[in-house]
């Protein structure tokens, strides 16, 4: 499934949002019932329909700021107000969509997810933020770096020892 997110990123340079509902969905299924409530509503017959206050114009800014960040200084200003018009989209879902938009990036300019898992675990922080997201992924890439793994391998370890 990375791949073909990928492989979509790659052969356009410029996002329809036709596209961009398939990279949604398709981010989305990989985390289940509960992560496809903010993309998709049940329709007739249970077919899945788009959910209609989705706003895929910011979803597309979305994009294209991560395609063009900056990873030495990265800013997540943007990112935190795209949560605040997309319903559904707290830090755990957005933080999934910027990891699998960046995969096929170089090692130390991947995304990780932050969501309670990670924020419980390994901090003891109860309730995720987004606004602790530049900590978080400063010491990630800081670690990754001193173990000489990706930030995606050092994620993983995360996620195993969680």
């Amino acid at each position: 499934m990375i791949d073909l997110i990928h492989q979509q990123l790659n052969e356009n340079q410029q996002i329809d949002i036709f596209t961009a509902k398939i990279l949604a969905l398709k981010i989305s299924l990989w985390g289940g019932k509960m992560s496809l409530s903010g993309v998709r509503n049940p329709g007739p017959n249970n077919h899945w329909l788009v959910n209609p206050n989705f706003d895929w114009n910011i979803y597309l800014q979305l994009i294209d700021s991560v395609k063009n960040m900056d990873f030495i200084n990265p800013g997540f200003q943007f990112m935190i107000e795209t949560m605040n018009h997309i319903p559904k989209f707290g830090p755990a879902f957005l933080t999934k969509h910027l990891h699998f938009l960046t995969h096929g990036n170089a090692p130390q300019q991947q995304l990780p997810i932050y969501d309670s898992i990670i924020a419980e675990n390994w901090f003891n922080i109860p309730n995720v933020k987004f606004t602790d997201y530049l900590d978080y992924f400063n010491w990630v890439r800081e670690k990754s770096i001193h173990f000489g793994i990706s930030i995606h391998e050092f994620e993983r370890f995360l996620f195993n020892h969680a």
